[in-house]
């Protein structure tokens, strides 16, 4: 009887040990689980209030039809953030604008903050993950990401 009775506590401790140890919280903005390869689903240029969703022509408001591409790609330390445009304007042929945005970061207080290694510029942009999502949005653009 005492042997069940310490077998149970036993179970019961176990059960308690593994409800508190699974219950610490892991911090999903941690660099180590950002890195990986993301690709754009949306972006939105709210200086001219609108939408591009990745892969669909959209009209940008000053008669061009635009697609937009792109993606971020992060390790532990460095960023590469690439957003193609395509344009096209009538008859006109289709005219390709690609951005490409590369460098370090660190995260802190749902912060990115970059360091652009071609210029030297700094920026901090406000960035969200929500399961497989990640946000980046400041006053003028939103990013949103789908990891690969």
């Amino acid at each position: 009887m005492k042997l069940r009775a310490m077998g149970a506590l036993l179970l019961c401790l176990a059960g308690a040990y593994m409800i508190l140890g699974c219950s610490k919280a892991t911090n999903p903005l941690a660099p180590s689980l950002l890195a990986g390869q993301y690709t754009l689903l949306e972006f939105t240029d709210k200086r001219v209030n609108v939408t591009f969703i990745a892969g669909i022509p959209t009209d940008d408001g000053s008669g061009n039809d635009v697609t937009v591409t792109g993606g971020l790609s992060l390790t532990s330390e460095r960023f590469t953030l690439t957003r193609t445009h395509v344009f096209v304007t009538g008859d006109t042929s289709p005219r390709t604008v690609t951005e490409t945005v590369s460098g370090t970061y660190a995260i802190a207080e749902a912060v990115f903050n970059i360091s652009d290694e071609k210029n030297g510029q700094t920026d901090a942009i406000p960035i969200s993950v929500t399961g497989r999502q990640l946000i980046l949005e400041d006053s003028d653009f939103r990013f949103v990401f789908q990891r690969d």
